[in-house]
């Protein structure tokens, strides 16, 4: 005999179908912001004299305005510092933007320092090309969830 599901029963069903999903997304959004961090480290061509920008690149992930996940490197030694600005200034930074999303799932890289948008303008790769990493693999993840 086939017993129809309840209510509670379907709504269990689809919450645990969410929640699954969810998770999926996260953990494969937690792959996107470590290979930024990786990539934005070894590609950036820029004198690093204090250790400090390369140790302010960082992601967190916000879902429903709560951060889930929220990871700055260690810091780098520079020609001519030990980079231990750069960890805070991320952490302060994420935090900062973090407080502008307040629902779905956002991924959110920087690079912490300050004057880290001066170094782009004068055409030297912080973030940029991580940016095209990571587009490329949220491709491949929109894709997989068609």
């Amino acid at each position: 005999m086939i017993t129809k599901p309840t209510k509670e029963q379907i709504e269990r069903i689809v919450m645990n179908e969410y929640k699954r999903n969810l998770d999926n997304i996260i953990t494969r959004l937690k792959e996107v912001g470590e290979s930024c961090i990786v990539h934005a480290r070894r590609s950036g061509k820029y004198n690093d004299i204090t250790g400090n920008l390369r140790s302010s690149i960082g992601y967190t992930i916000i879902h429903d305005g709560e951060i889930v996940d929220l990871i700055v490197v260690e810091p780098t030694t520079g020609t001519k510092g030990r980079g231990e600005d750069g960890d805070p200034n991320a952490e302060n930074l994420l935090k900062q933007i973090a407080n502008e999303y307040s629902s779905g799932i956002t991924l959110i890289v920087v690079a912490g320092m300050s004057y880290a948008v001066y170094i782009e303008a004068k055409e030297k790769d912080v973030l940029t090309s991580a940016e095209e990493v990571a587009r490329e693999m949220l491709n491949d993840l929109k894709r997989d969830y068609k």
